[in-house]
């Protein structure tokens, strides 16, 4: 009798949470940064193009290992459609000496943050909380957060993140 209430609570626990949507994606705050370029790091000033925040600090472990999936995915994007924000999350622009040369490519913008932005980040709800490490998520058009990652993530899914976002966006822009 115990082992069918508990197959038949956790059957309806299964059909309830098959039923569940996905959390509605939230709002990015928007921020300005100073960077590493002659412009601010400004989300909103990025519209209509597709936006991958990173948060990242150049003594963590793991945002070592993140740079090389970034430096593969920024060869890969078109600057007229994508940016790329990497968002040191301490120090300011007083960490540039140090964290700038780790980052350095081209087509990545480097925002250094006060921990200004990264608390305002941190208040999003899960999974686009910051609470690790690297962690990133894509800005649509709308400045709507999307398709979150924590840890290091590969190229290839940010590339295919990128692909679908954008194929989204082609989407609503024809009216398909």
């Amino acid at each position: 009798m115990r082992r069918f209430l508990l197959l038949l609570t956790l059957s309806a626990a299964l059909a309830l949470s098959a039923g569940c949507d996905d959390p509605k994606p939230p709002e990015a705050p928007a921020f300005v940064l100073p960077s590493d370029g002659a412009d601010p790091c400004d989300l909103n000033a990025e519209r209509p193009k597709l936006v991958l925040v990173l948060f990242w600090l150049h003594t963590c472990p793991y945002c070592q290992s993140e740079i090389e999936q970034i430096h593969a995915l920024a060869d890969a994007i078109d600057p007229a459609r994508v940016s790329i924000f990497a968002v040191h999350v301490e120090g300011g622009a007083a960490a540039a000496v140090e964290a700038a040369p780790m980052m350095a490519h081209p087509n990545v913008r480097i925002c250094w943050d006060d921990l200004t932005v990264s608390s305002l980040y941190a208040k999003l709800d899960a999974p686009w909380k910051l609470e690790y490490i690297p962690h990133m998520m894509w800005v649509d058009a709308d400045g709507t957060a999307r398709r979150p990652h924590t840890g290091v993530t590969s190229s290839g899914t940010l590339l295919s993140d990128m692909q679908k976002l954008l194929a989204e966006t082609a989407e609503v822009e024809t009216g398909l």
